[in-house]
């Protein structure tokens, strides 16, 4: 497998993103950024301002090789995640969202305390949540700021905020 499929999630600042595709962007705030390095690219992130720039970057194993490299990027209101978990990238040719090109999708959720969302979990999936901000119980179990879970062999995810929250979830094949 190839570990092609890249993914940029700016929570704070911004950055300017540069390959050799061509790709010249600013990263923003609530933006989604996909590259599919594929057959193969360079690429460079920097942070051009004086604010610090926070930002998770996910590299994904891709399901499929010898991809052309490609790039896809979207920006996101807050409000579509807030209490609510949203779909942000994926395989699914969902409108809106950003494209990736393997079995995967991320969700983003910011959760007011005593909130709560569930989400039903696929057979022969695993889960990794990133705790981004505040505290949460996930099925009884409690999880900090800055913490993650790996999850599987779960029928559903019960995610509830002990205090505001702020989380990422992804959705891989296991």
């Amino acid at each position: 497998m190839e570990k092609n499929q890249i993914v940029s999630i700016v929570l704070d600042g911004e950055m300017e993103h540069k390959d050799t595709m061509g790709n010249e962007m600013v990263i923003r705030k609530n933006d989604v950024q996909r590259m599919t390095a594929g057959t193969g690219l360079y690429h460079s992130e920097k942070n051009n301002s004086d604010h610090p720039v926070h930002f998770y970057q996910i590299w994904i194993n891709s399901d499929k090789k010898g991809l052309t490299p490609s790039y896809d990027q979207k920006t996101y209101s807050p409000d579509l995640w807030k209490n609510d978990l949203a779909l942000l990238a994926s395989d699914k040719a969902d409108e809106g969202v950003v494209t990736l090109n393997t079995d995967a999708s991320i969700y983003r959720t910011e959760l007011d305390k005593g909130k709560n969302v569930e989400f039903k979990v696929g057979n022969k999936r695993k889960y990794f949540l990133y705790v981004i901000n505040g505290t949460i119980e996930i099925n009884g179990k409690k999880i900090n700021k800055t913490d993650q879970a790996r999850i599987s062999e779960e029928t559903l995810l019960r995610i509830m905020a002990i205090e505001a929250a702020e989380l990422l979830l992804i959705d891989v094949p296991a």
